[in-house]
């Protein structure tokens, strides 16, 4: 892509294909499902080939299809000429083939030879003053936790948690897009402006949510992990790394572990990275933000206090 195209993110992978790859047919009754399902006019039924790695016969669950998304520039004849850098969009979509599970099990737990995978296992409860001591409401899940069946009848239970985070995207929702293609003989270039929603998936989500799991989990001697795509990675700021020794001394010193995934040429979700860091190094490569210098700041505020164009809509007189 050259600077200064219009650069608008629209599907990659469409109920577990590469749309890419897909038939003009499959792409059109593709898109006939997807605004079914969006309307609330059909339920599930279209088979989800990441989950069904776990559970034979699983339906994709995500309203509309798309398990991640691209980047593409508008070609001739309002086509979408697709560009490079695939983003998860879809959690199930790191289920593939149990690749990335047994990756993180082989790591955490030195085996993944009949590891259990327990899926969104409940972690906290909700409590106040409004909340009755009887309501078992959840207020948060551990996405997943892989556990050594050969310690079930020790003393010591053998396990570690793991984290999956994808990403949302800010902008227009993809419906538009679905109605296209039910139509269309081409690659759709994407109705709306959108892009990845980095701040809402790193920052705003995971990052809280790690603040209060690691630290209770660290307390009861259990190791907790991350896995995410490179895109999402690559949105963090440097992460301090733990360096030192050999794999089996940065996993006992790390809080957190990072596995970092990527798309092959194929298409395929693979292993790309480990890191090794602390909670706090953690969350401060999370919130990929500093705060402006003073005199910036001061500069900045001066500047929209005295434009016109924010009186009585950002700036108000009491």
């Amino acid at each position: 892509m050259s600077p200064g195209e219009a650069i608008r993110y629209g599907i990659a992978e469409w109920y577990g294909e590469d749309v890419l790859k897909m038939s003009v047919d499959a792409r059109q009754v593709a898109g006939e499902q997807a605004v079914a399902e969006r309307r609330g006019e059909s339920l599930p039924v279209r088979p989800c080939p990441f989950q069904t790695s776990l559970r034979a016969g699983a339906l994709c669950n995500k309203s509309g299809g798309v398990c991640s998304a691209r980047p593409y520039t508008r070609g001739g004849n309002d086509e979408g000429v697709p560009g490079h850098g695939i983003v998860t969009l879809c959690p199930n979509r790191f289920l593939e083939g149990a690749v990335l599970l047994r990756w993180v099990a082989d790591v955490m737990l030195g085996s993944s030879e009949g590891i259990l995978a327990v899926r969104e296992t409940p972690f906290l409860r909700r409590v106040g003053l409004s909340v009755a001591e009887s309501d078992e409401t959840r207020a948060g899940r551990i996405d997943w936790i892989l556990v050594d069946p050969s310690t079930m009848e020790s003393p010591q239970l053998r396990w570690c948690a793991l984290e999956t985070q994808s990403l949302y995207f800010s902008g227009l929702n993809m419906t538009a897009d679905f109605e296209q293609y039910k139509t269309s003989y081409s690659l759709v270039y994407p109705s709306g402006s959108r892009r990845p929603d980095y701040r809402s998936g790193g920052p705003k989500r995971l990052s809280p949510q790690l603040a209060i799991k690691v630290p209770l989990l660290a307390r009861w001697g259990i190791k907790s992990a991350v896995l995410v795509d490179r895109y999402f990675f690559n949105q963090m700021s440097d992460l301090n790394e733990i360096s030192y020794g050999g794999e089996d001394d940065r996993l006992a010193e790390a809080e957190l572990v990072w596995f970092v995934c990527d798309y092959s040429e194929s298409g395929r979700l693979i292993p790309d990275g480990i890191h090794y860091s602390s909670l706090a190094d953690s969350i401060n490569a999370l919130n990929a933000a500093q705060p402006i210098a003073r005199n910036e700041f001061i500069a900045n505020l001066e500047r929209v206090i005295s434009s016109p164009r924010h009186v009585d809509i950002k700036v108000f007189r009491l």
